[in-house]
């Protein structure tokens, strides 16, 4: 009898564990859902980062980045993209498609024309995870503090 009850523990445990699984994927955690979709943003003025927390390696996903209206000299707004996060990420879309893209001794920079002057622009990036594991971002305008964000990506 001591056996059996044993056993009838394990069971119960495995299948406490398999609920909590299951919901936590109903959640997002292994997918999209409220527990995966986040927003970062920076400081008054700042750029917004709407992404996923949660990627799988090599699958496509999207990130979209809110930024002012307001504009440099030229009428556009320049957004920086970190070294380390282009690094592990594949950048296969970017709509609207920037003015100019250019290299930075820390990143790239996508230099877009600027929003119209009663709300913010805003770009959405196709993007494919490189890396398996922890991926660290930093996406700001250019001559301000980025933002920071963190994306784990499943195998």
């Amino acid at each position: 009898m001591p056996v059996q009850r044993r056993s009838w523990t394990v069971q119960r445990v495995g299948w406490i564990v398999m609920a909590l699984v299951v919901i936590a994927a109903l959640l997002g955690l292994f997918s999209s859902g409220p527990l995966s979709s986040t927003t970062a943003q920076g400081a008054a003025g700042s750029v917004r980062i709407e992404y996923d927390r949660f990627e799988r390696f090599l699958t496509p996903s999207r990130l979209r980045v809110v930024f002012p209206a307001a504009a440099d000299a030229n009428g556009t707004v320049s957004l920086r993209f970190s070294r380390s996060y282009l690094e592990s990420i594949q950048i296969e879309q970017i709509q609207p498609e920037p003015r100019q893209s250019l290299t930075a001794a820390d990143g790239v920079v996508f230099v877009f024309s600027s929003a119209a002057a009663d709300g913010p622009g805003m770009a959405f990036f196709a993007i494919k995870p490189q890396e398996i594991g922890l991926v660290q971002g930093r996406i700001g305008l250019a001559g301000q503090p980025p933002v920071r964000f963190t994306q784990f990506v499943y195998p």
